[in-house]
């Protein structure tokens, strides 16, 4: 396949927004997708790049000023924010940390931010929450729409693998950057990526698509229990940041939990680990 449609859907819900900001590393998959939305004429002065520059490799700015020549040969804006991180610490959490919070600082309630991720990436991701352990909201992996700060989070490639992406591009004879540190098998989502993906397509070749599919599923369960926490707290609104216990005495432990767990990431927080959560449960509740 060397296209990659744009359904109507996606192109009515590109068209609610003011301006869609596209998260740009210069790298495949970001470069495909500002190619592919460039193209689109009913974007014609919607779309704004965005460029961080993490300062970690020695070649960053080298990939900054690629990701200018690209934006200039393309007519679209470009914004770059560089930021500092601490080589000693979480590199890949800090990384993604900050990339947020850059983005987060542009991004309007009017506006979407548009990101590169793939059916690869929604596979690694679902195995990379499979072996922390995590439940359903982890599974779920990453959703082609989701509310998101003040704005929204748009992945328009899911459905795409990275094979095809490649395809895409070199029909396009586009340019794109290879980041050193992809190679590095220090993080866990690499040594995923080179060593296990790999041996399971060997043994399975549709796994990329399976697993893509688990996290549809699980999308649709982390709905199901999202709307029987707002049926089961009784009109308690579940984003304050008050949650009255009185409601809850009458239902199972399950229930509870289910109401608890919507509460907690409804006001944007980090979920406890498993141990924690159920001391929260027995302990207090």
């Amino acid at each position: 396949m060397t296209d990659l449609l744009l359904d109507a859907n996606w192109l009515a819900r590109f068209a609610s927004f003011s301006r869609l900001y596209v998260g740009f590393s210069g790298g495949l998959d970001s470069t495909v997708l500002l190619h592919r939305l460039g193209h689109e004429p009913s974007l014609v002065g919607k779309l704004t790049a965005v460029h961080v520059h993490h300062g970690l490799s020695q070649f960053a700015d080298d990939w900054q000023k690629h990701c200018q020549v690209i934006c200039a040969e393309n007519d679209i804006p470009l914004i770059v924010r560089q930021v500092h991180l601490n080589p000693k610490a979480n590199v890949e959490e800090q990384a993604r940390n900050a990339r947020f919070a850059v983005f987060s600082s542009l991004v309007c309630a009017s506006d979407a931010l548009v990101l590169a991720h793939h059916a690869d990436d929604q596979a690694e991701t679902v195995l990379l929450q499979l072996m922390r352990g995590a439940g359903v909201d982890g599974l779920a992996g990453m959703p082609a729409i989701k509310a998101w700060s003040n704005a929204v989070i748009l992945r328009p490639l899911l459905a795409y693998s990275r094979e095809t992406l490649e395809a895409y591009a070199r029909f396009h004879c586009l340019n794109w950057i290879e980041d050193d540190s992809n190679q590095s098998l220090i993080f866990s989502r690499n040594y995923l990526r080179h060593q296990v993906m790999p041996l399971l397509r060997d043994r399975w070749p549709g796994v990329v698509g399976n697993l893509a599919r688990t996290a549809l599923h699980c999308q649709q369960a982390k709905r199901n229990l999202d709307a029987l926490a707002v049926i089961d707290a009784q009109g308690v609104s579940l984003t304050e940041p008050f949650l009255s216990l009185d409601a809850l005495h009458s239902f199972a432990y399950d229930r509870v939990a289910n109401i608890l767990r919507n509460w907690i990431i409804n006001n944007q927080l980090r979920l406890p680990s498993t141990e924690q959560f159920k001391q929260l449960m027995t302990q207090v509740l």
